[in-house]
């Protein structure tokens, strides 16, 4: 049976990408119709015009349509990709000049600004997976790609009753770069990468059977391969990467150079923001332009490498396409000792019709398993805050998370985070 699909912020300059995956795979795949909908109209049709455009190309019978409401984009639908940005990009610059104006890192997915972003995003998603229970089909699955999807996807998990997973891309590039650097196939390499989203790792990694977890670390210290385009690119050495036990993702610089990377950006002229701003210029005025019909090269100078790849192997999997193994977030239910059943974590998974089921792999090495632990409780007191609006428990968030917790200043930067974001969450208690 073919299966229907929605698009939520499909105004994102990444949405295309994954539309052209499904085109490319309506064979194994099958897809009646793929329906689309953004606050901006604008957007929303220039991505739409461009995406027409490769249907014609493909030649290919599915109905693409714009939905003039959210209820109309999830009525009847089986999958629901979201791909939300409360407050755009704007907003996103705001983030991270309020964390250096402190010295903090406004990163999008960690420290103050996944924080901000996640209390403006938080009630959107919410609002979208409950939508869902009244107008999709019985058993729709949400597939969260808005960032911090960590978070993201544990409001939906934890507090509806709609069937939801998160993805993302990360996993998947880091094992690209990997077998880029060994000149083997990605589908060659077995790996577990769990961690919390943006806090995680690669802890096994073998190719046909060989353990090659040192080595890879040897020679990714040596190279300019495995760096997310929207974290300061330097070399991790590989003294600290053996001593950790594990191959980082790079928003483990963070962390890890947190001073460091705090003067790097300080110093710079754009924020990533204002780099972004100007990307998505160029992408949208190629999006326009009748005479393209290819995927830009600008979008490999986003940060969302493979994400097209990811989303269509979790979906395809899951409408039980082929069973497929990949590190996805959704509960843990002891996968990753010791962390509880319930908790939300980027894990390995076997993924196979409307089913997810984590693949036990023991402990996190201690660096790791130290960092994510902490974090975790600072995501699970930022989804409740989200959600009462309570500034006492926000504030406890801030307190806990290792890149945020100044007690001298927690209470200023929280006031001046409300003070710019009241026209999206509102007042708080």
């Amino acid at each position: 049976m073919k299966k229907k699909i929605s698009i939520i912020g499909s105004g994102s300059s990444y949405t295309p990408l994954f539309v052209d995956k499904v085109l490319k795979n309506l064979d194994e795949f099958p897809v009646a119709e793929i329906k689309l909908f953004d606050i901006s109209e604008t957007n929303a049709l220039t991505t739409l015009s461009f995406m027409k455009r490769l249907l014609k190309k493909s030649g290919k019978d599915i109905r693409m349509v714009l939905s003039g409401s959210l209820e109309q984009a999830l009525e009847g639908v089986d999958f629901v990709l979201t791909q939300i940005r409360v407050g755009g990009l704007e907003a996103r610059k705001k983030d991270i000049q309020l964390g250096l104006e402190f010295d903090l890192l406004g990163q999008e997915t960690t420290g103050i600004g996944g924080f901000a972003k996640a209390l403006r995003t938080t009630p959107e998603i919410l609002n979208i997976a409950h939508r869902m229970q009244e107008y999709s089909s019985r058993e729709a699955w949400l597939i969260n790609f808005t960032n911090p999807a960590g978070i993201i996807t544990e409001a939906v998990l934890k507090n509806t009753k709609t069937k939801a997973v998160g993805i993302c891309n990360c996993s998947l590039s880091m094992v690209r770069d990997i077998a880029a650097l060994f000149n083997i196939a990605p589908e060659t390499i077995s790996y577990d990468y769990a961690g919390a989203n943006h806090l995680a790792g690669i802890t096994r990694l073998e190719h046909e059977g060989k353990d090659i977890l040192s080595e890879t670390i040897n020679r990714l210290a040596e190279s300019e391969l495995g760096n997310m385009k929207n974290v300061p690119d330097f070399e991790l050495p590989a003294s600290l990467m053996k001593r950790a036990g594990f191959i980082p993702v790079s928003y483990l610089k963070y962390f890890w150079f947190t001073e460091r990377i705090v003067k790097y950006l300080k110093r710079k002229k754009k924020t990533r923001a204002d780099e972004v701003m100007e990307l998505e210029k160029e992408i949208k005025a190629y999006y326009i332009d009748k005479r393209n019909y290819k995927i830009p090269e600008a979008m490999s100078l986003r940060a969302g490498a493979n994400y097209n790849e990811m989303a269509y192997r979790v979906m395809s999997a899951l409408a039980g396409v082929k069973t497929d193994r990949l590190s996805v977030i959704a509960f843990n239910r002891g996968a990753v000792a010791p962390f509880a059943p319930s908790e939300v974590l980027e894990i390995p998974a076997i993924i196979s019709e409307n089913r997810i089921d984590p693949v036990a792999i023991g402990a996190l090495p201690v660096a790791l398993e130290a960092l994510v632990q902490q974090v975790k409780k600072y995501e699970t007191l930022t989804v409740k805050a989200a959600i009462n609006k309570n500034r006492e428990t926000a504030l406890l968030a801030m307190l806990i998370h290792p890149l945020i917790g100044d007690t001298d200043r927690i209470e200023i930067i929280f006031d001046r985070l409300l003070e710019y974001n009241e026209s999206f969450i509102g007042k708080w208690s």
